[in-house]
């Protein structure tokens, strides 16, 4: 029963889109959605790049002088992504776990479209507070805090924090009221 209910949904949002895709096609005109306009743009901005990249790439590792890992990332990325998010998610406050990469073009791109930050220790919190995020727009979230990194959070005015255990939230009100 609960595949028929399924299958029938399915096939109403496939009538439904055959409907639109008519409606199109009869000359009437409906606005692109945001989001399908900002994939079309990163597919086309992607596909120029490619093989740009390739052949920088090749280049790099060609010369025999860099014998380490690298990566590649394009920091516009970044904006399109953050973009994605709040159409789909709107109500949603975005924090950037600063600890995911601490590349300071990341977080400054980051800090230009508007978001806030995790950060998880006294030298994200300093770095992060360096490149300009303010204080308020910051939460120190770490399941295991420090209390040198507590005193630090405090010290710098981040007031919002995450606790996972009662423990955790003892060390928090004993140093941290």
């Amino acid at each position: 029963m609960t595949k028929l209910i399924t299958l029938r949904k399915v096939t109403t949002k496939r009538v439904l889109a055959a409907k639109t895709l008519k409606i199109v096609k009869k000359g009437c005109k409906k606005a692109e959605n945001p989001l399908d306009k900002l994939v079309k743009t990163i597919a086309q901005r992607s596909d120029a790049k490619f093989e740009e990249v390739k052949k920088k790439i090749a280049k790099f590792t060609a010369s025999g002088e860099h014998k380490d890992s690298f990566y590649l990332f394009d920091v516009e990325n970044v904006t399109e992504r953050i973009k994605i998010w709040r159409h789909l998610l709107p109500r949603v406050e975005i924090f950037y776990a600063v600890k995911t990469n601490t590349n300071p073009k990341i977080i400054q791109k980051c800090l230009e479209n508007g978001t806030c930050f995790d950060v998880a220790s006294a030298t994200e919190i300093t770095n992060t507070l360096a490149l300009g995020a303010k204080p308020e727009n910051c939460i120190y979230a770490s399941p295991i805090k420090k209390i040198s990194n507590l005193l630090f959070a405090k010290e710098k005015g981040i007031l919002k924090m995450t606790f996972d255990t009662t423990e955790e939230l003892h060390k928090i009100k004993a140093h941290f009221p």
